[in-house]
């Protein structure tokens, strides 16, 4: 059996994947965004004004 896996990391790696509809939703959340732009998975450049 895998190793359980925290949902907040499956959260990210959703996150993180342009492909995905559900991941540009999780995007708009503000601290999805400050995690992502932590581990260096997107820029502030990569962000809208809006966001």
């Amino acid at each position: 059996m895998s190793k359980p896996e925290h949902i907040h990391e499956i959260l990210i790696r959703i996150a993180s994947d342009l492909n995905d509809p559900f991941g540009h939703t999780l995007r708009q959340c503000p601290f999805i965004q400050a995690e992502l732009i932590r581990r260096k998975l997107i820029c502030l450049d990569d962000l809208t004004a809006e966001q």
